[in-house]
């Protein structure tokens, strides 16, 4: 079998960011407009992951002039994941689908498949 060549990893992303592009393009066919979209997913992954790093080292909360409050790292960790979560969604990347299509959802079959989820 011929391995695929994978479109390259753009340098915006970070660790966790690569990884998950990698896992991606070696297990969908994606189009140029898709990649900028996995791109921009992937860069909500690694903004989450920055957000859940500096909340496991300075905590939860912070002491403020008006008392303590929580840190904008929960928030924006928050919205990160919501993106990143949505991102997948309009991709239609999930867990499920990688494991029974090992080499992605072609264009042409998308509108015949959400049909037949819906039956």
């Amino acid at each position: 079998m011929d391995k695929k060549r994978l479109p390259a990893c753009p340098g915006t992303l970070g660790d966790h960011g690569r990884k998950f592009w990698r896992t991606i393009c070696s297990g969908y066919s994606l189009q140029p407009e898709e990649l900028m979209i996995l791109e921009t997913v992937a860069m909500n992954l690694d903004e989450y992951h920055a957000c859940r790093e500096t909340l496991s080292r300075e905590g939860y909360i912070m002491a403020s002039p008006r008392g303590n409050k929580y840190r904008p790292e929960v928030q924006a960790g928050k919205e990160a994941f919501r993106s990143f979560l949505m991102g997948c969604k309009f991709l239609k990347i999930d867990h499920e689908e990688t494991e029974k299509k090992p080499v992605g959802h072609p264009v042409e079959n998308r509108w015949t498949v959400q049909r037949e989820r819906r039956l």
